[in-house]
Formats: C-alpha cells, sequence, structure tokens
C-alpha cells in the first residue's frame, strides 16, 4: 500500500517533472525522506495549514456562486444585502488562487528545502513565475471585489441621482484604469520572470523594475480602497443602517490586513535589496520565509473571511 508521504512526494514529483523543474525517473525508486530544518518544518507546516484553510473557504465561496446577496453581519441573519453578481465570482478567484500559491509553495519547500532532495536541478523560472503570479493575482482579485463592493453599494443607496452618478463615472474611470494598470505590470513580470536565464542581467534589471513597480501600484490601490471604503462609509451609514455594518466591516477590519499586506511587501522588498541584513545574519533568510507565509496567509485569510 502506498503511504499517505510517499503518494504526496510522488505527487510532488509528477508536478515538478511535468513542468519541466525535475526529473522524476531519477529518483521515484528512492524511498521518500523529509528531512526539513525546525525552521523549514514550521514554514511546511503553516503552508500546509493555509492551503487546507483556503481550499475549504474555495469550497464554501463556490456554493455562493450566482448569489447576489450576503448575509448581514453582526446577527442579522434574517436580513440580506445586495453585493452584485461579479463580487462572489472575485472571492471565489481569490480563494482558488491561494489554494494554487500554497500548493506551489509546499512543493517548493519539499523540493529545495529538503536535505535528502539535494541532487534535483534548482527550479526553473516558469515554475516560480507561476507560483509568484497566483499571490499577485489574488491580491488583485481582492482589490477588484472590495472596489466592486463599494461601487454597487453607492449605486444601489444612491439611485439615479444626478451629482452622485456624475461622480461614480469618475471614481469608475478611476478604478478601472488603476485596476487596469496593476493587472498589466502582473502579467508583465510573470511573462518575464517565466522566460529568464540565468546570469542575463538586463533581464534580470527590468524584472527588479516590474517588481517594484507592482509593489507601489498595489500600495496605490490599498490606499485608495481603504480610503473609498471610509468616504462611502461616511456617506452612506446615515441613508443605510446595513451599509453601517457592511461597509463598516470593510473599513475597520478588512482594511488594516489590506495594509498589512502592502506593508509587508515593501518592507521584505527593503530588506532583500536594500540592507545587508539578511545575508550577514545566520537565519535571518529562513526566517523571512517563515514570516513570509504566515503574515501573508494571516491577511489574506481575515480578509476572505470578512468578506465571504
Amino acid at each position: 500500500m502506498l503511504r499517505p508521504r510517499s503518494f504526496f512526494f510522488k505527487l510532488a514529483l509528477l508536478l515538478l517533472s511535468t513542468l519541466d523543474v525535475a526529473d522524476a525517473r531519477r529518483v521515484q525508486d528512492e524511498p521518500f525522506k523529509l528531512i526539513l530544518t525546525p525552521i523549514h518544518t514550521a514554514t511546511f507546516a503553516f503552508t500546509i495549514l493555509f492551503g487546507l484553510i483556503f481550499l475549504i473557504m474555495s469550497l464554501s465561496n463556490s456554493g455562493k456562486l450566482g448569489n447576489r446577496h450576503k448575509v448581514i453581519p453582526s446577527g442579522h441573519r434574517s436580513t440580506i444585502y445586495y453585493v452584485g453578481p461579479v463580487y462572489p465570482i472575485l472571492i471565489l478567484l481569490a480563494t482558488l488562487s491561494l489554494v494554487v500559491f500554497y500548493v506551489l509553495y509546499a512543493v517548493t519547500i519539499v523540493y529545495t528545502l529538503n536535505e535528502s532532495v539535494l541532487n534535483l536541478r534548482l527550479l526553473t523560472y516558469g515554475f516560480v513565475a507561476g507560483r509568484d503570479f497566483a499571490l499577485h493575482i489574488a491580491h488583485w482579485f481582492i482589490v477588484c471585489a472590495m472596489l466592486g463592493l463599494l461601487f454597487v453599494r453607492e449605486r444601489t443607496c444612491a439611485g439615479g441621482q444626478a451629482s452622485r452618478v456624475c461622480l461614480r463615472v469618475v471614481r469608475s474611470v478611476l478604478d478601472g484604469i488603476l485596476l487596469l494598470a496593476l493587472l498589466a505590470v502582473i502579467l508583465a513580470l510573470a511573462g518575464l520572470e517565466g522566460s529568464l536565464q540565468r546570469n542575463y542581467r538586463r533581464e534580470a534589471l527590468n524584472w527588479l523594475a516590474l517588481q517594484r513597480a507592482y509593489i507601489v501600484l498595489h500600495g496605490l490601490l490599498t490606499v485608495y480602497v481603504i480610503s473609498s471604503a471610509f468616504w462611502t462609509w461616511r456617506k452612506l451609514k446615515e441613508d443605510s443602517k446595513y451599509d453601517l455594518m457592511m461597509i463598516g466591516q470593510v473599513v475597520k477590519y478588512i482594511s488594516p490586513f489590506l495594509f498589512l499586506l502592502s506593508a509587508y511587501e515593501i518592507a521584505e522588498h527593503a530588506l532583500i535589496y536594500g540592507s545587508d541584513i539578511l545575508y550577514s545574519s545566520a537565519g535571518a533568510l529562513e526566517s523571512l520565509l517563515l514570516a513570509r507565509i504566515v503574515i501573508v496567509g494571516i491577511a489574506n485569510s481575515a480578509i476572505l473571511w470578512f468578506a465571504s
């Protein structure tokens, strides 16, 4: 009988060989051994944990497809709240993207940090690009969902008032420009990273520039979402007690975690490319890897929990 751990390792090898990362024939007859340092073991455990959390969220959100209403929080179980047809789809796509990210990160840990699998080739740039793309596009779906929710609620409450219609059009154009700009950077970043070749300095510098562009645009959109949510909440809370609760939930609970994600991206980039601390301190890189998995996992799970 195939043991679970052996099954997982063979599944990982199948995925890696399919993506041209490894030659499964070289290790298929070798017994599986997962040998990780304590900090890598903790990182792997959190990766599996968050992967399961987002998988459960995905299954739950898949049952809400086609439902244009959300139950009002704070105990008002008999009252539904209109969120539009696109919002549930965006939340589901975000959770599915995070499932893919954590699965690929678990494979990365097993393959690159497992001391019993040192004879295989390094991960291809295409594999890394796909893994990072899953995380970036998940954040894009989350931002889209938040802006879409604010737009739907403002349109529903404002009706056909001319002054508000004009303002909504302006905000919709601005929303579209910012979202398309971030999506273009995400796609360009994934495409360039997937086609990188070792020792190609120019392509590496272009990739670094795109990485910084992503961080800046994601940060700007985060601030824009937070400020828009606060402004919409202040404007609608007097007209709708349900918006007082629902948009207030975005302001009070979701916005801090959106800010945490953006702030962490900036801090991580500064530590990796603007400081020698990681390379002069023993275990600093491993600690940063663990921090990334935990912070990104907690922030995204909290955001999607309140948004679902």
